[in-house]
């Protein structure tokens, strides 16, 4: 399969230009999971796909990418997409077969298959780093559980409660829902944030798998926008069964100021092969 342009992750979906079409069937926003055999993790990682002419916006589960923008290629019926990764770009390619969109992922020599059907984008999809006019950071993640948003310049978190699809209450506190002190409203590039507007921060996030003895760890690299050589951190878990999602928080405070992150899923959990050691 000839390989596939990798374009930078956008803050949201172009308008088509003048006779751009997706083939019959395919268009739309299709949700579901995908998997990888060993030596990666076998855990289910939610993703959807929005098809948008010869486009595709790719939203990932909790610690992943949020939002990525990618060429797709599209006919008969068969959709190939390609997303950043290292040490190789991670292939999806899927056919429409009673209703759903099913096939194989690759990464390198890693296999895995995916299985999604028409729905929303992931909520997922509003996760990530955002930046008000002033210049003051708002992180918004979640490690295993509701969403929570920090303003870190104020020393604030604060539980989101949502109401319906990326509409949330903020509650008073981490979680304290009442009395809530505002609103959150989420599109594609902007959150509107008790009536102020911060902008989402593009970063390039990529899926990175790190070799560990005989398995491999399932990781998310996240650089930040600009060019050059920057610092970098790679976060290690403590106690208990952790995914690469409990780090969000420190990490796009990390991102917010200019510094690289690497994340990986604990070993035997969610991506990263191996077995979970216990405590």
């Amino acid at each position: 399969m000839k390989r596939l342009l990798v374009v930078p992750i956008a803050l949201a979906v172009c308008a088509l230009p003048a006779g751009a079409k997706t083939a019959p069937g395919l268009g739309g926003t299709w949700s579901g999971g995908l998997s990888f055999a060993r030596p990666a993790g076998s855990g289910t990682l939610p993703i959807s796909i929005e098809l948008r002419g010869r486009r595709a916006v790719v939203s990932l589960g909790r610690g992943h990418a949020a939002r990525t923008e990618v060429a797709a290629r599209i006919g008969r019926g068969r959709v190939r997409i390609s997303l950043p990764g290292r040490p190789a770009r991670v292939a999806l390619d899927g056919r429409l077969k009673r209703g759903r969109l099913v096939g194989s992922v690759r990464q390198g020599s890693l296999r895995g298959s995916f299985s999604l059907r028409r729905g929303r984008p992931l909520e997922e999809s509003t996760l990530g780093l955002y930046r008000f006019d002033d210049g003051r950071p708002l992180g918004v993640w979640s490690g295993n559980g509701p969403w929570i948003a920090s303003l870190y310049d104020e020393g604030e978190i604060r539980g989101l409660y949502r109401t319906r699809p990326n509409r949330y209450l903020i509650g008073s506190g981490l979680q304290t829902r009442n009395p809530t002190v505002g609103a959150a409203s989420f599109s594609a590039s902007a959150v509107a944030w008790r009536g102020a507007r911060a902008t989402r921060v593009a970063l390039h996030e990529e899926e990175v798998f790190v070799r560990s003895g005989r398995t491999l760890l399932g990781c998310t690299l996240a650089i930040p926008p600009g060019s050059g050589r920057r610092s970098g951190i790679v976060f290690a878990h403590g106690a208990g069964p952790a995914p690469r999602s409990y780090n969000s928080i420190n990490a796009l405070y990390f991102n917010h100021l200019g510094i690289a992150t690497l994340s990986c899923d604990k070993r035997g959990i969610g991506q990263s092969g191996g077995t979970y050691p216990g405590e």
